[in-house]
């Protein structure tokens, strides 16, 4: 079994988690009706800091030097705390084509734009989209087919069985393979949106890495090609398939499978996804797949500010005139905070 979170993260306090989920139904609405994603994202991302305080806010200036909150979203802050509310989502709340979209947005493979241009076609309800199937893609026909389900949190318990689930099954195929839950459920929450799954086998290399070690020629190696991930990728599947575990197929690339599953009759349907990383890959992919995305933003941006280039596949120094050089020998996750000199936070630590 791969690495993960040992145990459960406490839950929190958190003192301004009201005007958190107002900023974040602001920024849903532009996103949807005016199509403003970096104002979605503008709002994300102050929503987010508004969540991490762990001070109650009541004064515009308190609010200010939080990250993300600039002039505009300082000013909605500052409407909340004299009167409580804020306009613009009085605005957004009444707005009649607003709720038609974030009705459609609910089904899975639905964005802002296609919400539009479903809008445009006539189309004002799930009932409506369910009598017009022919203009869905086959990723928008199965959010539609199981949004009621989709739309339900995944229970930690329910994660932990598939967890087991798949070590069990994936370790029957073969030994060699190693298998993490990433996502929420690595980071100890409660309950997950999806479920996540990074694998690797330990025989499976990348063909840079294979390349900058001169291994090439090694016996029992598994060098990466185009069809390599999908051999080692296919057999799980079909066998998952088999078992029932997975009831319909989203996508099937080479190195990632999209789809549905349910780990048992009394369990609901849930979207997964699962994919393959060669193993000199694998804790950098882990450390992506874990997230939040806030940390690895930072986490990014420490290492650019350390010297490094990071991202979900390696961690490469930067030379002088600032190239990347060849990717650095990581077995762990620990690995990549030793490289950029700071404390390792465990899973249940990265907001």
């Amino acid at each position: 079994m791969g690495p993960r979170a040992k145990k459960v993260r406490a839950k929190e306090t958190k003192p301004n988690e009201d005007l958190a989920n107002i900023l974040l139904e602001i920024g849903e609405y532009e996103k949807n009706v005016n199509l403003q994603p970096f104002k979605y994202n503008a709002y994300r991302r102050a929503s987010q800091s508004l969540l991490e305080c762990d001070k109650k806010i009541k004064r515009i200036e308190d609010a200010k030097i939080l990250k993300g909150v600039g002039k505009r979203i300082g000013e909605r802050i500052e409407e909340y705390l004299k009167t409580g509310k804020i306009d613009k989502l009085n605005e957004a709340r009444k707005n009649n084509k607003s709720k038609i979209l974030k009705e459609l947005n609910r089904v899975a493979g639905i964005g802002p734009s296609h919400a539009q241009k479903l809008f445009s076609e006539g189309i004002r309800s799930l009932k409506d989209l369910k009598s017009h199937q022919d203009l869905l893609t086959h990723h928008q026909k199965i959010g539609l087919k199981y949004v009621d389900d989709f739309e339900q949190r995944i229970p930690r318990q329910e994660m932990a069985e598939i967890e087991k689930f798949l070590v069990d099954q994936i370790k029957n195929i073969d030994v060699k393979y190693t298998v993490t839950i990433c996502g929420s459920y690595r980071r100890g929450l409660e309950s997950s949106g999806d479920v996540d799954v990074l694998i690797t086998h330990s025989n499976y290399v990348s063909l840079r890495y294979a390349q900058e070690q001169n291994l090439r020629t090694a016996k029992n190696l598994i060098i990466e090609t185009k069809k390599s991930p999908e051999m080692l990728l296919k057999k799980i599947i079909d066998k998952l398939k088999k078992l029932d575990f997975i009831t319909d197929t989203i996508a099937f690339g080479d190195s990632k499978f999209m789809g549905v599953c349910k780990v048992t009759n009394d369990y609901l349907h849930r979207r997964i996804d699962i994919r393959i990383l060669p193993f000199d890959e694998y804790f950098c992919g882990i450390l992506h797949m874990t997230g939040s995305d806030m940390f690895n933003q930072n986490m990014r941006k420490t290492a650019k500010e350390r010297g490094f280039i990071l991202n979900e596949y390696c961690l490469r120094k930067l030379d002088s005139s600032g190239r990347p050089g060849k990717a650095l020998k990581i077995e762990s996750e620990e690995d990549i905070f030793k490289y950029l000199e700071i404390n390792f936070k465990r899973p249940e630590e990265r907001y």
